[in-house]
C-alpha cells in the first residue's frame, strides 16, 4: 500500500450523526470510538491475543480506508512511548513519505484532545497506481497504556472522512476491564521497582510509581549488577558499564521531596567518604549540564585521572541522581570535558 495523505480542508457541511462503539482488547478492556453511522467496520484479531487492527471502510459511496491498532506491552515492565517519542516515530515516518510525495515537506501536526496527545502528518502520492489511494494522513497517539497507531487513506471527494476520523481519535477512551484492572494491580510493590527497556538505540529507565522517564543512549554500554551493596540494593538503582571507554554510569530514582540541594547533597557525601578515609575529591566545581545540576570533580588515581560528575534533575514529583566516572591516562581537562558533554546532550528526563 502506498503512502500517502491529505491537507486538512475546513468543510461546511454538518456534522454526521455519530455513534459509541466499542471495540474489545485481548486482557486489555476495551476500546471506545465515536464512529460516523455510515462506517463500516471490521476487527482483523491475530492469534495469541495479540493487538488486533480495527478497519473503516464506507458502507457506500467514495471509497476510503481508515485502520487502527493498539499497541500495548508485550510484557511487564516494558516503557511505552511517551509524547516526545511519538513524535519522533512519526516524523521519522514522514521522511519516508516524502520519497514518493507530492509535497517537500510534510510538516507534524499534534492531536490532543481528552485523555490522547499524539502527532501526524499528510502527503499526496505522485503516482498512484490503480486501486491505490491518492492521499493519507498517518500517524501515533497516546491512550493511557496504549499507544495507537493510524493510517487514513482517501481519494478525492472524501475530505470529511480525514476530519471525522481525526475528530473520532480525539475522543477515543479506554476502558479498563475488572479482570485486566485486578491483573494490573495484582503486586503493588512492582510499582516501585525500576524498570529498564532497549528501544531502538536507547536505553529507558521508569519507575512505574513516577511520572519521569529517562533515556540513555546505548552504545557501548551494558547493564551490569553493582558488586558494591549497601544504598545500591536500592530496587531503583541502576549501573552501566562501557568497558572500552572506561565509563560507568549509575544513579537512582527517589521522590522529590528527599532532595535536600545539591550543597547539603555533596556535604553529606564528602563527609561520609572522610569517615571512611577515601580520598578527597580535587578540583570541585559546580555545574548546569542542560537540566541537570551537577558537581564535577577528580579523584588522583596511581598512572591517571578519575573524573566524576554526580548530576541531579528535578520533576514530576521525582529526583534522579545520576553518578558519571571515567578512568583514563588523559589529561584531565580532556576527560572532565566528555563527562560534562554526557548529561545535557545524551541523558534526557522527560514526563
Amino acid at each position: 500500500m502506498v503512502v500517502l495523505s491529505f491537507l486538512l480542508v475546513a468543510c461546511v457541511a454538518d456534522a454526521e450523526e455519530r455513534e459509541t462503539r466499542s471495540y474489545p482488547l485481548p486482557d486489555h478492556g476495551s476500546i471506545q470510538l465515536k464512529v460516523p453511522k455510515s462506517w463500516q467496520d471490521k476487527v482483523s484479531q491475530p492469534p495469541n491475543r495479540l493487538p488486533p487492527t480495527i478497519v473503516f471502510i464506507p458502507k457506500s459511496g467514495t471509497s476510503f480506508q481508515i485502520l487502527l491498532t493498539p499497541i500495548w506491552a508485550a510484557r511487564p515492565g516494558i516503557v511505552m512511548p511517551g509524547p516526545t517519542e511519538i513524535k519522533q516515530n512519526v516524523e521519522r515516518a514522514a521522511d519516508k513519505a516524502k520519497s514518493q510525495s507530492v509535497e517537500k515537506d510534510l510538516p507534524i501536526k499534534e492531536l490532543k484532545g481528552g485523555s490522547i496527545v499524539g502527532y501526524y502528518f499528510s502527503a499526496t502520492d505522485r503516482a498512484p497506481k490503480p486501486g491505490e489511494f491518492k492521499y493519507l494522513t498517518q500517524g501515533m497517539l497516546r491512550l493511557g497504556e496504549f499507544v495507537l497507531t493510524f493510517t487514513v487513506l482517501t481519494n478525492d471527494g472524501a475530505e470529511g472522512v480525514i476530519r471525522d476520523a481525526l475528530v473520532m481519535l480525539k475522543e477515543a477512551t479506554h476502558v479498563q476491564d475488572q479482570a485486566s484492572s485486578t491483573a494490573t494491580n495484582a503486586d503493588p510493590s512492582k510499582t516501585e521497582t525500576i524498570q529498564v527497556n532497549e528501544i531502538g538505540s536507547d536505553y529507558v529507565l521508569s519507575v512505574p510509581v513516577s511520572r519521569l522517564i529517562m533515556t540513555l543512549p546505548k552504545g557501548g554500554l551494558s547493564q551490569k549488577k553493582s558488586a558494591v551493596g549497601g544504598s545500591t540494593d536500592n530496587p531503583r538503582y541502576f549501573y552501566f558499564e562501557d568497558r572500552a571507554l572506561h565509563l560507568i554510569i549509575s544513579g537512582w530514582f527517589e521522590p522529590e521531596q528527599r532532595f535536600a540541594g545539591i550543597k547539603k547533597s555533596w556535604a553529606d557525601e564528602t563527609n561520609a567518604w572522610r569517615q571512611k578515609g577515601l580520598p578527597e575529591p580535587r578540583d570541585v566545581s559546580f555545574v548546569k549540564l542542560g537540566n541537570w545540576d551537577g558537581i564535577v570533580y577528580d579523584i588522583q588515581i596511581p598512572n591517571g585521572t578519575n573524573s566524576h560528575i554526580r548530576a541531579h534533575w528535578l520533576q514530576a514529583g521525582t529526583w534522579i541522581d545520576i553518578h558519571l566516572s571515567i578512568t583514563s591516562n588523559r589529561p584531565s581537562l580532556e576527560t572532565r570535558a566528555k563527562l560534562e558533554s554526557l548529561p545535557s546532550s545524551c541523558i534526557n528526563g522527560h514526563g
